[in-house]
């Protein structure tokens, strides 16, 4: 499953071999010295494990070390050496929470193999102690990681900006949003807009969307100033000590163990180009948001890969899958760039320090296109590498990767263009008999209004696939409304909204090598989002 990888291979071996279950022979040795080099050196060691799994480096490979030293006196006593710089390595990259991360099962393999070998007692097995401890749930269970609270505000910011074209609504006499024209995609929009805040205050983080209620003539501020501090503060501002990544970059949590990284931080500047910041409490906040997208965009281009690609963490890791370019991250980049070219000389006043020149971000969007292409699949698709589809065999998602990378194109005006008609026409060849896209014989919603029970193999679609392909489709259509796959989608979507299926999430999100999640959010913003961009097309506004 996990091919010469061994970030999740050895760290499941050495669990049974602490459990007695096999012997530690059988366990692959890793190299946990290495960890001693110092860190910008790390990409070119050749690391059997992702960039992000220095920690189970180090505490598995001393645990394997441990109980089955190799015969050779002379490497005995070298790697023996390496133990104790390691271990402050280890403690070095640590969070404040205690977890690496922020992530329950990368902790817990580093605490059992620190414990295994004798060093339970030592600070840096006490805070993962502490961290498990800590991030236990109400009902005895661990999340695979503690919260995504930045991604789901950043993508929130974006998707009510996407339904109403700003993220201020304008004050409307009962309480109506603009166009509001009753149809069933213009309910589904306001269905998907209400579970998202309900939602957005159950999961803690101040992300949101207040909409104006029936009884109420003036709407509120759907993004408040609360909000935008919040995001902002989530920026790294100094040097990361687990990846070594400068400043400037988002991660998926406020949490401590985040890590800056190219899909959080492409949502995060999407996020602040989408505020409205007329109001006055927003105001004050400008120059401030404007200097942290200048960070913003320096620390991006400075990850791009040379295949033009940017990978998820650390730039030049290519030698592992999930270490590698990634489509859904390079077309989010691309996005970013498109959104904040045309503004540079205003980010230029504001920000006060060196801005990435025009010209650095449209070489860098042109290798970054050359690099789509390339990694397009002969039938049309792009594959993504942070989301997958467990009933396909090879367990990948075209159509979620294929809709992210359509809205790159349609983001860059370049919608005409070959790859991007591909693209279309694989979503279009591709879309399931109910109007959707994605699903699988393992999804099964509680039931669709005015929809016939499913016949005898057919299968149901998900929320979130079809809205992030629908997404696609509306931002390189001409018109949306007038397009027979996106209007037969958008049909079937607006019915999963109004039958209550909000609150089927399915787990279409990997978490580090292919470790399955789904987020309850997914389904109201990715909706939203879908909606919105077909009740207000995006027309490009940048010159390449």
């Amino acid at each position: 499953r996990y091919g010469k990888d061994k970030t999740f291979v050895v760290p499941i071996l050495s669990n049974c071999a602490l459990a007695g279950l096999v012997p530690w022979s059988d366990v692959p040795p890793l190299p946990f010295e290495a960890a001693w080099l110092p860190q910008e050196l790390y990409r070119w060691a050749r690391m059997p494990v992702v960039s992000y799994a220095i920690p189970a480096l180090v505490a598995i490979g001393q645990a394997r070390f441990h109980f089955a030293p190799p015969r050779n006196p002379l490497l005995r006593v070298l790697r023996r050496r390496g133990r104790g710089p390691t271990l402050r390595v280890l403690r070095n990259m640590q969070p404040a929470s205690g977890g690496y991360l922020e992530a329950t099962p990368l902790t817990s393999f580093v605490l059992m193999s620190l414990a295994a070998v004798g060093n339970g007692h030592l600070p840096v097995a006490r805070d993962c102690l502490r961290f498990l401890l800590d991030s236990r749930l109400p009902d005895g269970s661990w999340p695979i990681d503690t919260n995504l609270a930045t991604w789901l505000t950043s993508l929130s910011i974006q998707a009510v900006a996407r339904r109403w074209g700003t993220c201020t609504l304008p004050s409307v006499a009962g309480g109506q949003t603009p166009d509001a024209t009753g149809d069933a995609t213009e309910d589904g929009a306001e269905a998907a807009a209400a579970r998202l805040s309900a939602e957005n205050s159950a999961v803690g983080s101040p992300a949101a969307a207040t909409v104006a209620s029936p009884t109420s003539p003036v709407a509120e501020p759907l993004v408040t100033a609360q909000t935008v501090r919040w995001l902002l503060s989530c920026q790294h501002r100094r040097r990361h000590p687990f990846t070594g990544a400068n400043p400037g970059g988002w991660g998926w949590t406020d949490l401590s163990g985040a890590v800056p990284d190219a899909d959080d931080t492409p949502a995060a500047l999407l996020a602040l180009h989408a505020i409205d910041w007329r109001p006055a409490e927003l105001q004050r906040l400008e120059q401030q948001a404007l200097d942290a997208v200048c960070q913003g965009l320096a620390w991006l281009l400075r990850l791009q890969n040379r295949d033009g690609g940017w990978p998820t963490f650390c730039r030049g890791w290519g030698t592992l899958p999930f270490d590698r370019s990634g489509t859904d991250l390079t077309a989010h980049v691309l996005r970013a760039f498109a959104a904040w070219l045309p503004q540079l000389d205003r980010v230029r006043a504001a920000a006060g320090r060196t801005v990435p020149q025009a010209s650095q971000l449209q070489a860098a969007s042109r290798r970054g296109l050359a690099y789509l292409g390339r990694t397009q699949q002969p039938d049309g698709s792009w594959l993504p590498l942070w989301f997958g589809n467990q009933d396909r065999p090879a367990e990948d998602n075209p159509a979620y990767g294929t809709g992210k990378v359509l809205l790159a194109y349609g983001a860059l005006g370049l919608q005409n263009c070959r790859p991007a008609q591909r693209g279309m026409d694989y979503l279009r060849e591709n879309q399931n008999k109910d109007g959707g896209w994605g699903g699988g014989p393992s999804v099964r919603y509680p039931g669709l209004l005015g929809k016939p029970p499913l016949a005898s193999g057919d299968f149901s679609s998900t929320i979130e696939e079809t809205a992030v392909a629908v997404e696609g489709l509306c931002s390189c259509s001409v018109q949306p409304r007038a397009d027979a796959t996106i209007m037969q989608a958008l049909d079937w979507l607006a019915q999963a909204v109004h039958s209550g299926n909000l609150r089927c999430s399915w787990p279409i999100g990997f978490y580090f090598a292919k470790l399955w999640y789904h987020e309850r959010l997914y389904p109201a913003i990715f909706s939203l989002s879908a909606f919105g961009a077909a009740l207000h097309p995006v027309r490009p506004n940048i010159s390449r």
